[in-house]
């Protein structure tokens, strides 16, 4: 599965996890044993064999009034201007390409953008395991939000962290064979947008069946006016783990599960992930999650804790080569560029 970009950074261990790990973590696998109640609103869609290949193949071409990037302004002149027919050719190639993607996935975008209606307008895309939180800088507003089916397309043909969980989901776990990945079928899930608060996103990690430590999600937030909530926060955790989590999610004993806790303490369940070095600890490390005694901390950010991590927009914000771009320019081999 593709690495856990949360942000911070945790000691690496060697514990690797099983296919049937793995494959437990799929949010069409777990989602239904919580349902809307604890994981939110969604709509979960088979994607067609051919689709999955077209999301894999290089290359992305997308129309000029494609609704991925706002809806299409209508025009307000019957009339041509006399370069119209010259842009028209020009852009043949997109407006071709626009064309054959409803023509081959039709049936799709209209399930899709149906799908999105149900859910008021509003939705996050995800695939299995990832969703495409490295295309963010492909929407137009810059987050994973989605409001029809083309926005959806395009950020899943531009994710590489979709494209490493459609190619190589198992690469990872210690009992992959040849045959591990042959009846794995592609489900996008579309959650309905809900705008929670970064600040209360918690990892929860959970070794042998007990709960064992809390971390706050994304590190560049500084949590510091939740300091004086932590021990209610916590007690509300806990109680959630043992009343709702513990029993249904049993086929793990290893693992961490992402919730949010609203200010009027309702925990909406958002992932769950299997231990390993994909999964982030966040502000523990994973030597120190496996071997903990005692009670179950939460650990939260501060103002200084925050301002020493990279924030998530700073990786996602912008197309992967330019990311790799700026390590070249910083490199001091200047042989690189003689």
């Amino acid at each position: 599965m593709a690495a856990d970009a949360a942000e911070g950074e945790g000691k690496v261990f060697e514990r690797k996890p099983t296919v049937e790990e793995a494959r437990a973590c799929q949010f069409h696998c777990w989602f239904p044993k919580f349902g809307p109640k604890h994981a939110g609103k969604v709509v979960s869609l088979d994607l067609p064999h051919d689709f999955v290949e077209y999301l894999k193949e290089d290359g992305i071409s997308v129309a000029d009034d494609s609704r991925a990037f706002g809806e299409p302004a209508s025009s307000s002149s019957g009339s041509e201007s006399p370069s119209s027919t010259e842009e028209e050719e020009s852009d043949g190639e997109a407006s071709s390409a626009e064309d054959v993607l409803a023509s081959r996935f039709g049936d799709l975008i209209a399930k899709v953008d149906s799908a999105i209606g149900d859910l008021e307008g509003s939705v996050m895309p995800k695939l299995n395991w990832a969703c495409p939180k490295d295309a963010t800088w492909m929407n137009p507003l810059s987050s994973l939000r989605c409001n029809n089916a083309e926005e959806i397309i395009l950020m899943l043909k531009a994710s590489d962290r979709v494209l490493h969980d459609m190619m190589h989901a198992f690469e990872d776990c210690a009992d992959i064979d040849a045959g591990s990945e042959t009846d794995l079928k592609q489900v996008l899930t579309l959650k309905k947008w809900y705008d929670f608060d970064r600040r209360r996103e918690l990892r929860c990690f959970v070794v042998d069946g007990d709960l064992v430590g809390v971390s706050q999600r994304y590190l560049s937030e500084d949590a510091a006016d939740l300091a004086s909530e932590k021990e209610e926060i916590l007690r509300k955790v806990k109680d959630f783990f043992c009343d709702v989590v513990k029993e249904r999610f049993d086929g793990l004993s290893t693992y961490a599960f992402d919730i949010h806790i609203s200010k009027r303490d309702r925990i909406t369940i958002i992932d769950f992930n299997h231990s390993g070095e994909s999964t982030n600890p966040l502000l523990y490390t994973w030597e120190e999650l496996l071997h903990a005694s005692g009670e179950a901390e939460l650990r939260l950010c501060d103002s200084e804790d925050s301002r020493r991590t990279v924030p998530e927009k700073s990786v996602y914000g912008f197309p992967v080569d330019f990311n790799r771009l700026g390590d070249v320019l910083n490199s001091k081999d200047t042989d690189l560029f003689t």
